[in-house]
């Protein structure tokens, strides 16, 4: 019998498609410029995480931050809370993406890219997909919400939310004591309006992640 994943993120969602634009005379007059080469994420400089570490909810914890073009994010903090897992979401005005997503995520649990549900038990269903990041639509207004119980719940103080600067980067490790390599979450700031977030060594293999950028935002 396949093993239960202990914990999913859930994701109230709606998958909206990439939006594209067609030139019938000139096709070179709109082309969108081509989206710069993936970041280095040495280049950055690392925060001191603990000035970050402003959110708690019934069962987990995490690491907030947001840009001055007003985009929020949140890092699972995964070894310091009950359940254990690994996971970055970013909301707001996204840059580069469909018309009516506000939402990105990357998580070390997979997603049914046709329904955006977490997949929780086995593989994803015959004739679907498993995805780790994606982009989505979703209610802004749950997005900061915590729980102070299992039913009380209440609004995150926006003051909660730490500026990041481009240039610099968070970096929360994932692993359990003697494993700290292993799905260590981070996000580094490039512009205001741009940011790249990865879960790598996602448990043992590879990365995944979001890059918001103006020129097109891309998940991988």
């Amino acid at each position: 019998m396949p093993a239960v994943r202990a914990l999913a993120v859930p994701v109230s969602a709606i998958l909206i498609g990439a939006a594209s634009v067609a030139c019938h005379q000139k096709p070179a007059c709109c082309a969108a410029p081509p989206p710069p080469p993936p970041i280095n994420f040495n280049d950055y400089r690392s925060v001191n995480t603990d000035d970050y570490h402003t959110y708690s909810t019934y069962g987990w914890n995490g690491i907030q931050f947001s840009t001055r073009a007003g985009i929020r994010c949140r890092i699972y903090d995964g070894p310091h809370s009950f359940q254990y897992a690994a996971a970055i979401d970013c909301w707001g005005p996204l840059p580069g993406v469909a018309s009516g997503v506000n939402y990105a995520k990357v998580s070390e649990w997979p997603y049914d890219k046709d329904t955006l549900t977490p997949i929780t038990r086995g593989p994803a269903p015959p004739g679907h997909t498993e995805v780790f990041s994606l982009f989505s639509h979703t209610d802004l207004n749950e997005q900061e919400t915590y729980h102070a119980g299992p039913t009380e719940k209440r609004t995150v103080d926006p003051a909660s939310y730490h500026l990041l600067n481009p240039g610099q980067k968070i970096v929360v490790p994932g692993g359990h004591p003697g494993d700290d390599d292993l799905n260590t979450s981070i996000c580094a700031v490039v512009t205001d309006d741009s940011i790249t977030c990865e879960i790598q060594n996602l448990d043992h293999a590879g990365a995944h992640g979001f890059r918001i950028l103006p020129q097109g935002s891309q998940t991988y």
